[in-house]
């Protein structure tokens, strides 16, 4: 697996000009395009391109941010009103209730030299991750239509909370241009789309920061919400939902938000994974006449070897609590001055207090609107 993992590391800096902290990857055929996909919402007789998901598991199921599907894509859609008017995004919601308002991820991969296949492959459930029980955070987990045909790879992935001061790389899909702004779906489905890659442009972009600040029970409100970090420059429309790789090469986080406004400097939130481990996951399969569905938590899934990680998770607190868990991470102790409950704490320069033994952070419950004022 190191191995393995130097070798991602290698081509995330594939085309990067010296000094330079954000470059593109080929936009076409760059091997983690097999693991990285553009989001697109499906409106009526047109797909409009969302933001970015990527595969994390050996059966397919793939992460991108919250508001992607919520904010972004549901609010262009009429179905999409009903979710948006939700307090969080509904847990194992099946999409394919919501008629044409369908998600699909645009898979591209090589058939010969030069020579690409462009296909949609559609989400078919997606389940918000949610803090004990409740609170929603910014990230989503999605399994789509299981099928044998599309190549795909896993990204394996991390728990751990970076160190300050460590260095990330974000990649995601921007800068896309399509006459119009959207693609008829009949004509990408009758393949009247002929020269497809001129037809259809976007950048795989990378972009490279630096861990400032970590903010335990989420940043702001009209922000990211749930656990996340800071770095020291600023992602680019499009890339939001991405994966964030860690300098040993593995995921430590989602693509959510520019941060630039907060922080007077280039700044950019990346939403935490390690409140998913205990996130239920729907996925199944349909043979035949026959649809075979299975329920399992994230964590459940590592142990089985259908996710591959560094063993991160086993630095994570998950203490049943009423019918649900506290999740908390550890946290070295030398980071701990970054440490903060959230951007207001980060103001009054107050870093979070740990709860039980000084490594843990525990995500606490937010409190409501009134409890606020």
């Amino acid at each position: 697996m190191a191995d393995e993992n130097k070798k991602l590391h290698d081509q995330l800096d594939e085309h990067r000009p010296q000094g330079a902290i954000t470059w593109e990857l080929p936009p076409w055929g760059h091997p983690l395009s097999l693991s990285v996909f553009p989001l697109l919402i499906n409106v009526g007789d047109r797909l409009i391109p969302i933001g970015t998901a990527f595969c994390i598991s050996r059966v397919g199921i793939v992460a991108t941010a919250s508001h992607v599907l919520l904010e972004e894509a549901l609010k262009i859609h009429p179905l999409g009103q009903r979710i948006l008017r939700e307090s969080i995004f509904p847990k194992n919601i099946d999409l394919k209730k919501f008629g044409d308002a369908r998600f699909f991820l645009l898979h591209f991969h090589s058939t010969s030299p030069g020579q690409f296949q462009v296909s949609l492959w559609p989400l078919e459930r997606a389940t918000g991750v949610l803090i004990e029980g409740e609170d929603p955070t910014d990230l989503t987990l999605g399994f789509p239509k299981f099928q044998q045909e599309l190549p795909y790879t896993a990204l394996p992935i991390s728990f751990a909370v970076p160190r300050i001061g460590s260095k990330v790389k974000c990649v995601g899909y921007s800068r896309t241009e399509i006459p119009g702004g959207e693609i008829p779906i009949e004509d990408l489905k009758e393949g009247r789309i002929g020269d497809w890659f001129n037809y259809y442009r976007h950048s795989f972009r990378v972009v490279e920061g630096t861990v400032t600040n970590i903010f335990t029970q989420g940043f702001a409100r009209g922000s990211v919400r749930g656990a996340c970090f800071a770095i020291n420059a600023e992602i680019e429309q499009g890339q939001s939902g991405g994966p964030v790789f860690n300098e040993a090469g593995y995921v430590c986080g989602v693509i959510s938000a520019g941060a630039t406004l907060y922080f007077d400097q280039p700044a950019s939130l990346i939403s935490l994974l390690y409140p998913a481990l205990p996130t239920e996951i729907t996925f199944g399969f349909s043979m035949g006449p026959v649809r075979m569905n299975a329920t399992h938590p994230l964590f459940s899934l590592i142990e089985t070897g259908g996710i591959e990680t560094d063993g991160s998770e086993e630095l994570v607190t998950l203490i049943p609590e009423k019918g649900s868990w506290r999740v908390g991470p550890m946290i070295h102790e030398d980071d701990g001055s970054y440490v903060f409950d959230n951007f207001s704490s980060h103001q009054d320069n107050r870093p979070s207090t740990p709860e039980g033994p000084k490594e843990y952070y525990r995500i606490r419950r937010r409190q409501t609107d009134s409890e606020e004022s």
